[in-house]
């Protein structure tokens, strides 16, 4: 299965469903470069690997020079983060914004920031687990926007998370939820 057909797979049943069809998948690398015009408007995002066979290498901080960030770097929930590196497919991460936009460029400027300086003022938790693959620039981006403004990207995001953990027994990779 690939980075897409997973996630048209999982908002199958959804309300999402009929705004999948468009979705495209850009690297990180053209997000970070800006690349891609990300809509103002309000949805759910995706970061994942092209496909199974892409390569992901999970890296501490420290072997990536990376300082601290607010929240640290998971350094006492290692051994989890490798069980559901092992577990995942190709979707790594669901988010939710109420601007797309904004929130997409938050993730990529942290993501810039921790690979070209090695610290960010900015802190996003799911972008800290994306930022220690040592492929980060290499791996898919997509994002469905809504035009129906009445969705919640929130609600919509809980169902995502939930019919993704009941597929794969846990969360993406880059998931907290407890």
């Amino acid at each position: 299965m690939t980075f897409l057909e997973e996630i048209k797979s999982l908002v199958e049943s959804t309300p999402v469903e009929n705004q999948a069809n468009g979705i495209a998948a850009y690297k990180i690398k053209d997000l970070v470069d800006g690349k891609a015009d990300v809509p103002n408007e309000p949805g759910v995002y995706f970061a994942g690997r092209a496909s199974t066979q892409q390569k992901i290498t999970l890296c501490k901080a420290s072997s990536l020079g990376y300082q601290m960030v607010e929240g640290g770097w998971y350094e006492d929930e290692w051994e989890k983060i490798e069980q559901k590196k092992e577990k995942c497919e190709c979707l790594l991460y669901i988010g939710k914004a109420d601007c797309l936009k904004d929130r997409i460029s938050a993730y990529m400027k942290f993501i810039k920031e921790m690979k070209e300086n090695k610290v960010s003022k900015t802190s996003h938790r799911g972008g800290r687990v994306i930022s220690l693959l040592q492929e980060v620039y290499d791996l898919d981006f997509c994002w469905i926007s809504f035009k129906d403004l009445s969705l919640n990207p929130e609600e919509i995001e809980k169902q995502l998370l939930l019919k993704y953990k009941d597929r794969h027994g846990d969360y993406p990779l880059a998931n907290w939820r407890s």
